[in-house]
């Protein structure tokens, strides 16, 4: 039997309650009158005054699941994408923004190319600067050569060679994975790949998705032509939690222990022990050097080397 035809919005709320009624209400906006839509929201707060509030019981085309605990985004998008009754999924942080005419592109792709697993916009900041986006998966070529560019800045100022292969926006493309900023999904190829990896928390779900969708034999993209803001730290400081489990808003440093874990789940999914190793071997060097960066500046740098220092702990150990 053929899928209902509408999209399915996939929203966890991290102590962002703001941001999550935010991009509702441009979702709305956008959707109203062109697609059948569901919200199928999940809150993860730790911050009390960051949950949503009440506003959403008894409407219908909402699904709001409170999570008591908070198990990492990739446990709660498990449980939410199984709720999901429509024929495409949209996975959307909540600090995105639509432009006119985004998400009607982003769904005549998908419907016009069949073997498409997941299509993502052209994600630009607030000011009109484009998001760095990367093609391509991580190699042990372009992992040396970006941390050979790490050291550079550092000595002279510049890189010194081309690393990570980033999309040009001179077209649309086609990628290894899209970022999962807001991602439209075939609720099919979902179904073909099976559960989510929940031993990820957060920061790898893109790849994965995008390795298990390829795997399945579907492609990837980015369409350059549908536009969407991406805010992240640009994002009205009044609509988010500001204590210390969403620091990531603002820095990465103090999540980069979760994110190597995460990113060792991913790539022991993805590839041989060796190539593993590989890779772990180049990612100790870069946080030695990171480490090392730090010392001269210690005591205003000292939260830094403690946050470097734990993920290159998680390293060792990964």
């Amino acid at each position: 039997m053929a899928e209902e035809m509408g999209l399915s919005f996939v929203i966890v709320n991290f102590n962002m309650a703001g941001l999550v009624y935010k991009v509702m209400e441009n979702v709305r906006h956008h959707v109203t009158g062109h697609y059948k839509c569901e919200f199928i929201l999940g809150d993860n707060s730790t911050d009390s005054a960051f949950r949503l509030d009440d506003r959403f019981d008894g409407v219908a085309d909402v699904n709001l699941t409170r999570l008591p605990l908070n198990e990492g985004l990739v446990k709660a998008v498990a449980a939410l994408v199984t709720l999901a009754k429509y024929k495409y999924v949209v996975m959307i942080h909540p600090d995105v923004e639509f432009r006119d005419n985004c998400i009607p592109q982003l769904i005549a792709f998908m419907e016009t190319h069949p073997k498409a697993g997941i299509v993502s916009p052209n994600l630009v900041y607030p000011d009109g600067t484009d998001n760095k986006i990367r093609l391509r998966f991580a190699s042990p070529l372009t992992e040396c050569k970006r941390v050979l560019n790490l050291m550079a800045r550092g000595v002279i100022k510049r890189n010194i060679m081309q690393d990570e292969i980033l999309w040009g926006r001179k077209g649309d493309a086609e990628a290894d994975m899209t970022m999962s900023v807001c991602m439209v999904i075939r609720r099919e190829a979902l179904q073909r790949i099976g559960p989510l990896n929940t031993k990820l928390w957060t920061y790898y779900l893109n790849d994965w998705l995008g390795f298990k969708v390829r795997q399945a034999g579907y492609t990837c993209h980015y369409l350059c032509d549908a536009v969407a803001v991406h805010y992240e730290r640009f994002a009205d400081p009044t609509l988010y939690s500001k204590k210390g489990d969403s620091a990531y808003k603002t820095t990465g440093i103090p999540v980069e222990h979760s994110m190597q874990q995460d990113r060792f789940v991913f790539l022991r999914d993805a590839h041989s022990w060796a190539y593993v190793l590989v890779l772990k071997m180049i990612m100790l060097c870069e946080y030695q050097f990171l480490l090392f960066t730090c010392l001269p500046r210690y005591r205003s740098r000292q939260k830094d080397f403690s946050a470097y220092r734990k993920a290159l702990w998680t390293i060792v150990n990964a």
